[in-house]
């Protein structure tokens, strides 16, 4: 399942576009582990603890970056509220 990832500084940030409801976010986080694709690259992470809410701002900044070219939908979908409660760090496994 295709999910979008951003980063803020050194560390990997992800968030779930269905919510806590979302299949893939609860799967992630029963399991506590994911695999992400990107640049070529595969590997497996762990999804740690919950992101602070003073880097939320900078995220937001890093999916309107990253993923604006996709139109305003998505990237609203992912700096909403409820995908913003699932916003967590990723660690390599």
């Amino acid at each position: 399942m295709p999910i979008w990832v951003v980063r803020v500084g050194d560390d990997l940030y992800v968030r779930s576009y269905g919510g806590i409801d979302g299949a893939w976010f609860r799967h992630a986080t029963a399991s506590g582990t994911a695999r992400i694709r990107a640049g070529g690259l595969e590997r497996d992470v762990i999804l740690a603890e919950p992101a602070e809410a003073s880097v939320h701002e900078q995220i937001d900044s890093g999916y309107q970056g990253k993923y604006g070219r996709y139109g305003g939908s998505p990237v609203t979908q992912m700096t909403s509220l409820a995908a913003t409660a699932t916003t967590v760090r990723l660690n390599p496994a």
